[in-house]
């Protein structure tokens, strides 16, 4: 699941991560049953839809 995983993100899911934020990617027991295009093309959705707000986590931290 792991190395299917990572090959996914490298294919289709780094054009759309911004360089200074940290990604988690969580496996589901259902990915070790999907093609590997569905699994990219999910995966490529989900990033492509993920809200930017354009700070770091640091600065939206409280009492920062």
């Amino acid at each position: 699941m792991r190395r299917r995983l990572k090959e996914a993100v490298r294919l289709k899911g780094a054009f759309a991560m911004q360089p200074g934020c940290d990604y988690v990617v969580v496996g589901r027991r259902e990915v070790l049953g999907a093609s590997f295009e569905r699994l990219t093309d999910e995966l490529e959705s989900r990033i492509s839809k993920s809200p930017r707000t354009g700070r770091s986590r640091t600065a939206s931290a409280p009492g920062r």
